[in-house]
């Protein structure tokens, strides 16, 4: 998957791969703030998510 999409007003390309052993894992990249290098992190392990790191609020200086 491949497309972009707003996260606490960064612009991010959203993206996901498999684990060798199965872990589904989804990124965002910073595209507009490369100081927030992934705003979005989640893995999951089948149907349930394991662990997620998501920015949610940025100011710009």
């Amino acid at each position: 998957m491949r497309e972009t999409a707003e996260i606490a007003g960064i612009t991010c390309l959203l993206g996901e791969y498999e684990t060798e052993d199965g872990r589904r894992v989804e990124l965002g990249l910073a595209l507009s703030d490369p100081v927030y290098f992934l705003p979005l992190l989640r893995v999951w392990e089948g149907e349930e998510l394991a662990f997620e790191m998501l920015l949610t609020e940025y100011g710009r200086p």
